[in-house]
């Protein structure tokens, strides 16, 4: 087959299997006639939602600030945008750089109270949120799955789905 052809096939292949997470991949047939949902590139500013407070948080809000930006992305990261304060001025400010974005990404490691508070007004205000976290277990997550909230535990997986909307 060509280049073209061969390039799609493997396309459709990875793709049914991040569907299904499932082996053996279907046949060529089966691939070509299957609709995928197509992915598009979401545009805006996307507000940075973690903790900060330790060496090991503000690594981690470094390294996910530098991907996001490297995909494009403009973000507002009350770290780096903000910084600190009083809590009123910190306060407001950090909700004013909240309602200007157009998606939340949000990291929900240490369940710290600033962030998950961020995460609720973003819900409040109908902005999609995309929270990763490795620790937080399933039965402490039922708000944020039930407001409407995509949370996953791949970090990768939350910047790929934060940069592209479905």
């Amino acid at each position: 087959m060509s280049a073209a052809a061969a390039a799609d096939l493997a396309s459709r292949c990875v793709a049914d299997y991040v569907e299904r997470r499932d082996l053996p991949i279907a046949d060529g047939p089966t691939l070509r006639a299957k609709k995928f949902v197509p992915v598009n590139e979401a545009r805006g500013r996307v507000y940075l939602a973690g903790p900060f407070f330790n060496l090991q948080q503000r690594r981690l809000i470094e390294e996910v600030l530098a991907i996001l930006e490297s995909a494009k992305l403009k973000v507002i990261s009350p770290l780096h945008d903000i910084g600190h304060g009083s809590a009123k001025v910190v306060a407001r400010a950090d909700l004013a750089a909240l309602r200007s974005c157009d998606r939340v990404f949000a990291i929900l490691e240490g369940c710290d109270p600033g962030t998950l508070f961020e995460v609720g007004y973003a819900r409040a205000k109908g902005i999609p949120v995309f929270a990763y976290t490795e620790t937080v277990t399933n039965e402490n997550l039922t708000m944020f799955i039930g407001s409407g909230c995509h949370v996953f535990s791949d970090l990768v997986t939350t910047i790929y789905r934060t940069k592209w909307k479905r």
